[in-house]
């Protein structure tokens, strides 16, 4: 049985551009998370290699200074031209990147470098002071170690924060790329059982209403017209379907019923008829079916009457001779009775007129079944055509996807430049000793977060392939969909089929109904001509005086004794009969018959 529910107002288009747009839906989203999630990475890799930037020049600026120490203790231990010179050549390069220095700092740090170039210069004018050794004292290499301390506990005061800042850029990029993966995670998991759930409704009110319907089709056309259809209610094309499956049964069942009786009547006045030819006038009907209660009555009334008529020829045999005029005025009679079983012909051809126009609009019923057939079938393959674009549109995603896996490529290499740049730092501070400790740790730390940016676009990646497998997965079922809406096709088909066939038996039936027609027009002419004849044989009757005794002797074989009933003999087996399509298919009484006079 179909059913009727608030989500079955959709026809079968709207309910495949809700698929499509389901599945634009899910595609945007992934696309959307993916492409957040690189750029959010991709703005997390550019901060921490500024930042990276930033810790690299205060590592120089520590090896500038460790250079600049160097050579001031040589200066100390050999005070030659050269050693001056040298001091003098790496104070002026250390001042130079304090200078660069001060565009990769915050503003509260430039304090800090106006204290580091104060005791720097402080610092080198006492160093080569105290590479004299006539002026060498205690108070002044006190005072030397002093000024060297300050600057490297400045120097530390700037690469603190930038470390922070690296543990902290760390700490950002580990929970976005962790909450990128939650959000896609969970923004597939919703659209895809959203998209499982319209997939089921859209087969169950397609494809389940739709065999609900075909099956009630073919119930019809088998005969069985004792089932109930649902889905009347449906404003959709299966509703459609459905309301002319219902007047079709309607139809059907009144064509059944009308049959049926027709065939009883039929049976149970030709049985007494046939006992009224073997010359039994004492048959009678007692039960006729609903529609036919006059005729039972009429046929009562003449076989009494008929019955009444052979009693009083047996009885006045003797006094037909001297009642030759009462025949005649009999005849008068029965002219007119007979012009009254021409208008009820006449009636009788009316009701098998209308018959016969109700045979023709069940054809045309069937007809606008077949059409409406015809139009489900449109709307399936359209939304074959439909899903096919649906099958382009993820494809279209899975390309996207592979583009931004390139962009991951392109971070990736990034992060591998930065390593090697690492590298080449770590390679700087091994060969600047002791001094280069704090230029390696940081070489160290940018190394580290060199790979992290790696182990970040490997996971990435791997999230993008994990996105191209669930759209793979996506146009999959929207394969699928494609092949259950090729099997409604089909079955659309298969009832326009039956429709087809329906169709041309109804129209088959009304050209048989109306050759009945025809052959009920000739029975009226021919009772017309009866009247007439009625007529002559009124003219005739002062001839029936001769032949008395002759008609005496044939009315002797009817029987006129106590009243038999007529019952209906035993039916034959019936033959399933062609359901009709449509029309009024009870014949209409006629009350207006009366054989009382007969």
């Amino acid at each position: 049985m179909l059913e009727v529910a608030g989500r079955e107002q959709l026809t079968i288009g709207e309910r495949l551009n809700q698929q499509r747009r389901m599945f634009l839906v899910l595609g945007g989203v992934v696309l959307g998370l993916t492409a957040a999630g690189a750029a959010a990475d991709l703005y997390t890799i550019k901060r921490g290699n500024a930042v990276s930037n930033s810790t690299l020049g205060v590592a120089l600026l520590e090896k500038d200074f460790a250079s600049l120490e160097r050579d001031i203790y040589r200066a100390a231990t050999i005070p030659t031209k050269q050693s001056i010179a040298e001091v003098n050549s790496n104070a002026g390069d250390f001042a130079d990147a304090v200078a660069a220095m001060r565009g990769n700092v915050a503003a509260r740090d430039q304090n800090v470098l106006d204290r580091i170039d104060t005791s720097t210069d402080a610092y080198v004018a006492l160093s080569l002071k105290m590479a004299d050794p006539a002026q060498r004292t205690p108070e002044g290499l006190a005072e030397m170690s002093r000024l060297g301390g300050e600057i490297d506990d400045a120097i530390e005061s700037l690469r603190n924060p930038f470390v922070e800042a690296m543990a902290a850029n760390e700490s950002t990029q580990f929970w976005t790329k962790m909450g990128m993966a939650l959000a896609m995670i969970a923004a597939l998991a919703a659209l895809s059982w959203r998209l499982m759930a319209l997939l089921k409704r859209t087969r169950t009110a397609i494809a389940d209403d739709l065999a609900s319907a075909s099956n009630a089709l073919k119930d019809i056309a088998e005969g069985r017209l004792d089932i109930t259809i649902g889905g009347a209610g449906r404003s959709d094309e299966i509703g459609d379907l459905a309301r002319a499956a219902v007047e079709l049964r309607n139809v059907s069942r009144a064509k059944r019923d009308a049959d049926r009786g027709m065939t009883e009547m039929v049976d149970t006045v030709g049985f007494g008829l046939r006992r009224m030819a073997e010359g039994e006038l004492d048959v009678r009907i007692d039960t006729l079916p609903e529609g036919y209660e006059t005729l039972r009555h009429d046929f009562n009334a003449a076989a009494e009457q008929l019955r009444d008529a052979i009693s009083g020829v047996l009885q006045s045999a003797d006094s037909i001779h001297t009642g030759a005029g009462e025949i005649s005025q009999a005849s008068d009679d029965l002219s007119r009775r007979t012009e009254q079983q021409a208008a009820s012909l006449e009636e009788t051809a009316a009701a098998m007129d209308q018959i016969t126009s109700a045979v023709r609009e069940t054809a045309k019923g069937a007809a606008h079944a077949n059409r409406t057939v015809a139009e489900a079938h449109d709307d399936a393959e359209q939304g074959g055509r439909i899903v096919r674009e649906a099958v382009v549109a993820m494809g279209e995603i899975e390309r996207s996807a592979q583009e931004i896996a390139q962009i991951i490529g392109v971070i990736d290499g990034i992060a591998f430049q930065t390593n090697l740049l690492a590298l080449n730092a770590g390679v700087e501070a091994a060969r600047a000793g002791d001094a280069g400790k704090g230029f390696a740790v940081v070489a160290n730390e940018v190394r580290a977060l060199a790979q992290r940016s790696a182990d970040a676009a490997k996971d990435i990646k791997g999230l993008i392939g994990a996105s191209s497998k669930q759209v793979e997965s996506g146009v999959q079922l929207v394969g699928q969909t494609g092949e259950a809406l090729d099997r409604i096709v089909a079955k659309v088909a298969e009832i326009a089929t039956l429709a087809t066939q329906i169709s041309a038996s109804a129209e088959a039936q009304a050209a048989s109904m109306q050759q009945v027609n025809t052959a009920v027009a000739d029975m009226d002419k021919m009772t017309q001509q009866n009247a007439a004849m009625v007529e002559e044989s009124t003219a005739a009757a002062r001839s029936l005086a001769s032949e008395a005794d002759q008609l005496a002797a044939l009315v002797q074989r009817f029987k006129v004794g106590a009243v038999a009933v007529a019952t209906r003999p035993k039916p034959k087996a019936k033959r399933r009969g062609v359901p009709m399509m449509q029309g009024n298919l009870a014949i209409a009484a006629a009350h207006d018959d009366d054989w009382t006079e007969f």
